[in-house]
């Protein structure tokens, strides 16, 4: 009918092929029954022919039977041509249906290759593919050699993989790799499996084999019963993924890929962290975590509920922690047990990922000694004796085009240089450049090391971690000391280039004297007029940084005589962050009483708290501004998190 839809509904292809079957056996019987009844009414019509003549014996009834018999054989052999043609196209469409569901419910994996060709019997010839696909079946434990070539042992592998899952492996297609066989190794969910027991699905009969191949009690139907669902909890939940509320009991991509990968847990196994060498944890050796490992990668990691935010991509100083505190505790202690820490105790910033703050707070509540500095040899120092690691933060360079939290393990002197080891979350960092500075062994494996020069260039801070079973090397922090202050070695007592080029920014420079927002005569890089005063104009740019470098000076006393006061030692991203404070408002600023003040003096605040008390200083001609406001939240994310980047998109709040 015009216009009328079609619908169609999924079936289960094994139901089709019992259909084909029914038809088959239907056949066989007619066949049997047929010959038998037939065999038995010419035995009698054979006897009969001896008690009459020839022509008397057609118009008797045994020939008339015979006859009949004839015809009915005649028909049955072309009903039973029929119903074997029925049954081979029967068998056909559920083939071609199977194969159909089998293509359209997957799709590859990121970063995974289209097959190009078949893949088959050759052990003379290497081929990417090939070598591809010998580390995906190992992923999945299969013992094979990972050399290129398609030998033996392959194809014995591939034949079990197809015939686990119903693959057709049979003539020419035995232990050959094709597309569907490809997509099968490589292949994730398109979309999410869930609760659905009136429907065949074959990815969810694929599940159902994974599972039941792992221990936990499932049957293999195709269809999303209660039984599944059950046993899609227990395996989410013995590996760490998230299992509440709109995701319980469902398949992603993300539960898929660790269902489908090397390291899934299987019901009755134990859970062990993970090493940089595998198996057990001794002491030398240190847990390796990846960011974008599939149990963990695209969970949320996000204080406004931005699913865009994951672990996979802003995680770095979670996952750098949990290497760090599970190698020194023994314990298991994950990626996404620290991020979720995190956001809960307000140390996931909106933009930039994770605040420094977070690690000694969080390193506290395993009983783990941490300390923080700007100083290199401090590291150096610590990780020569052994007994320590450190958390490094990067701005951009070698490791990062951003910000990045990475791991220290060890120093070693190689030629005259520093060269440090280095464990990358980020697993297939693709930052490094090929300038010799950064050396990698296995590539890809989260393991490089790099020269002491990217550090002293492009490290802004690092906090240093003590084994429990031994002492300190540098005293822990007194109570009146900011959390996020190193105890020594970082005392900042100037403007780092990178302070100025934020204040010049947030300033701006102007060649004309104009009236701020306070109606006061200003020109250059915020210099206010004094009476008396008089500027050539247009003021060049090199005569404004002279006169800033000149008035800057001011500031920077007061910032230290604050600092030198209430004896704190502040970092060098804080440091910055207070003079360009006290140089839009003034060197008295720290003389009288203020939140923003009694905050840094004690040192308990959480980032939140000391944004607002950076945001209440916004006001011009008693006034809030707009761009005031922005300025001081973008001065708090430099004292919080050493990013020094400037926004004027915030609304007053």
């Amino acid at each position: 009918m015009k216009g009328e839809k079609r619908v169609q509904q999924k079936v289960d292809p094994s139901r089709i092929d019992d259909l084909a079957e029914g038809m088959k056996k239907l056949t066989s019987f007619i066949e049997t029954e047929v010959r038998s009844s037939t065999n038995g009414v010419l035995t009698v019509a054979s006897a009969a022919k001896n008690d009459y003549t020839k022509e008397a014996y057609v118009g008797s009834a045994a020939g008339l039977a015979e006859e009949l018999v004839r015809d009915i054989r005649a028909m049955a052999s072309k009903l039973e041509e029929k119903m074997k043609a029925k049954a081979k196209a029967l068998n056909s469409v559920a083939e071609q249906y199977r194969k159909t569901e089998r293509l359209a419910g997957l799709k590859l994996r990121k970063g995974t290759k289209q097959l190009a060709y078949n893949l088959s019997y050759n052990p003379k010839v290497y081929s990417e593919y090939v070598k591809t696909l010998q580390k995906r079946l190992r992923e999945m434990g299969y013992d094979i050699e990972v050399d290129g070539k398609f030998g033996k042992e392959t194809k014995a592998a591939v034949s079990a993989f197809k015939k686990k899952y119903g693959l057709g492996d049979k003539g020419k297609d035995e232990g050959v790799v094709g597309e569907q066989t490809w997509l099968y190794l490589f292949g994730t969910v398109d979309g999410a499996l869930k609760y659905d027991p009136h429907t065949f699905n074959e990815q969810v009969r694929m599940a159902q084999i994974r599972l039941k191949e792992l221990g936990y009690d499932v049957e293999v139907t195709g269809y999303f019963d209660k039984k599944t669902k059950a046993a899609v909890s227990a395996f989410k939940n013995k590996n760490h993924l998230g299992n509440k509320g709109t995701v319980e009991g469902v398949i992603g991509t993300n539960t898929w890929e660790v269902l489908f990968g090397g390291e899934a847990l299987a019901k009755n196994a134990e859970s062990v962290a993970p090493t940089a060498s595998g198996g057990s944890v001794p002491r030398g050796k240190v847990v390796y975590y990846n960011q974008e490992d599939p149990k963990w990668g695209g969970l949320m990691y996000s204080s406004s509920n931005d699913k865009s935010q994951t672990i996979a991509k802003s995680a770095c100083g979670p996952t750098s922690l949990a290497m760090i505190l599970s190698t020194i505790t023994g314990k298991q202690i994950l990626p996404p047990d620290l991020s979720n820490w995190a956001v809960k105790h307000g140390y996931r910033t909106s933009k930039s990922g994770t605040s420094w703050g977070f690690f000694k707070a969080a390193a506290k509540q395993y009983d783990v000694q941490c300390v923080q500095t700007g100083s290199l040899d401090e590291v150096k120092k610590a990780l020569k004796d052994g007994n320590h690691l450190v958390i490094a933060s990067m701005g951009p360079g070698h490791f990062t085009g951003g910000g990045h939290f990475i791991v220290l393990t060890d120093v070693d002197t190689k030629n005259g240089e520093d060269w440090y080891s280095v464990l990358d979350p980020n697993m297939d960092n693709r930052a490094y450049k090929n300038d010799g500075k950064i050396q990698q062994g296995t590539k890809n494996d989260g393991s490089v090391e790099a020269v002491g020069s990217v550090f002293k260039a492009e490290a802004k801070q690092y906090w240093i971690f003590t084994y429990k079973d031994k002492a300190p090397t540098t005293p822990p922090p007194s109570n009146n000391q900011n959390v996020q202050n190193p105890t020594s070695g970082g005392k900042a007592n100037t403007i780092s280039v990178n302070g100025v080029k934020f204040l010049h920014g947030s300033e701006g420079y102007s060649a004309y004297k104009y009236k701020d927002q306070a109606g006061k005569w200003t020109i250059g890089y915020g210099h206010l007029i004094r009476p008396g005063e008089k500027f050539k104009e247009p003021m060049s740019q090199e005569e404004a940084i002279k006169l800033y470098e000149k008035d800057i000076q001011k500031f920077i006393k007061s910032v230290n005589e604050f600092q030198s006061k209430y004896n704190l030692k502040l970092t060098q991203n804080q440091f910055d962050a207070l003079v360009s404070f006290t140089y839009n408002l003034g060197e008295n600023i720290w003389e009288g009483k203020t939140t923003l003040k009694s905050l840094i003096v004690s040192g308990k605040y959480t980032d939140q708290e000391l944004k607002e008390a950076f945001g209440r200083f916004c006001k011009a001609d008693g006034k809030r501004s707009r761009g005031l406001y922005n300025r001081r939240i973008d001065e708090a994310e430099v004292f919080l998190y050493g990013e020094y980047t400037r926004r004027t998109d915030r609304l007053l709040p």
